[in-house]
């Protein structure tokens, strides 16, 4: 595949302020390679009112953009007497045209295999673009940074500065050393789009590497963050994986079988999922609340008396799992009256299930 470097584009975003000029001068600056990057331009809907001069000089520059009474737009030398020659202007020549941040935006996160954030605001210099799935509930944040000339960057500008984000500026100068390096401090992993990305045969944005090759450094440090000796978890899931991937089977009262869509069938026991007395040895309420789950085949309802202790065990066993499987979701949704009804799926294999307070014989 054909790819082409776009040095001129990415470095006319960190000269150009707020990204937004004429069209006149975003065409001198990029030259040749205009015609391949307007698609990433838009029109801001207003004229200019000065262009800059060709030969810069004195308190004239830059020029005055001057309508006749014919239509005609010329760019008029404002020092007395003139320096230079008035230059003809074409209205397509002095609209302000901006770049288009929610596509590039969406190039962005395709080249990070990023699921995007809807809501990209335009004409902001710092935008929380989308999330690069690690594991299933790890997600590294994808910002898009062009502070232009004229913005002061910070760890404050960011949202999200508390986790470990990518942060995209178009140039290795895009921003002063010392905030390279505390960004760094703080855990973010600074990526510059000269440096990441390229232009194919069909003027779209693509990357150089594979998205795992270029977060391959955040992708290590959260993943040993994470690591279930230190979380908890079971273990990491592939991203994007749903409770409805997720299948609970007893096998014994004490022994369950966890099927994951794509992943080993794993045999837990209480104490693996922290899940029984260190005073008694016995189950704790969360693993006999499970159970009981998996035995109704997913639902769960109770009588009017054991409201609140079948509401607090159940709180008890959702947090337990989703911090156990990092699937954000409630596991156990309030179904129709008073119930709960499981996303996971359900298999009983165990023949006799002794009644206690959370449970039904079968």
């Amino acid at each position: 595949m054909t790819t082409k470097p776009l040095a001129r584009f990415w470095q006319a975003l960190e000269d150009i302020p707020e990204a937004t000029a004429d069209r006149r001068e975003w065409s001198l600056r990029l030259k040749d390679d205009w015609p391949e990057v307007v698609s990433y331009l838009t029109e801001a809907g207003r004229l200019a009112g000065e262009i800059a001069c060709p030969s810069p000089g004195d308190d004239g520059c830059p020029r005055k953009v001057v309508k006749h009474g014919d239509g005609r737009y010329r760019a008029v030398c404002g020092n007395k007497p003139a320096e230079c020659d008035p230059i003809e202007l074409t209205v397509e020549e002095i609209t302000y045209v901006t770049l288009d941040r929610k596509k590039l935006a969406s190039a962005v996160c395709k080249i990070l295999d990023a699921v995007p954030e809807p809501y990209v605001r335009p004409q902001r210099s710092v935008s929380f673009v989308g999330s690069h799935g690690v594991a299933a509930g790890l997600e590294i944040p994808v910002i898009l940074l062009i502070p232009g000339p004229m913005t002061e960057v910070s760890l404050a500008t960011l949202p999200d500065s508390d986790r470990p984000s990518a942060i995209l500026i178009p140039t290795p100068g895009s921003i002063p050393n010392e905030i390279r390096m505390s960004l760094r401090a703080a855990g973010h992993h600074v990526l510059a789009l000269n440096d990441i990305c390229c232009l194919d045969s069909k003027h779209r944005l693509v990357g150089v590497q594979p998205a795992d090759v270029l977060l391959a450094t955040l992708r290590e440090k959260l993943l040993a963050s994470r690591a279930p000796k230190k979380s908890g978890r079971a273990w990491n899931l592939p991203a994007g994986t749903r409770w409805e991937n997720v299948t609970f089977e007893f096998i014994a009262k004490e022994v369950l079988l966890v099927k994951v869509r794509g992943q080993p069938t794993r045999r837990i026991e209480p104490d693996q999922f922290g899940m029984k007395s260190k005073h008694s040895g016995k189950p704790t309420g969360a693993w006999t609340l499970l159970r009981s789950i998996v035995h109704r085949r997913g639902e769960l309802t109770w009588t009017p008396s054991k409201t609140v202790s079948v509401r607090r065990q159940k709180q008890i066993l959702s947090r337990k799992l989703v911090e156990l499987f990092g699937i954000k979701d409630d596991p156990l949704p309030a179904g129709p009256g008073e119930s709960y009804v499981a996303r996971f799926s359900t298999i009983y294999s165990v023949r006799t299930l002794k009644t206690d307070d959370n449970e039904v014989s079968s």
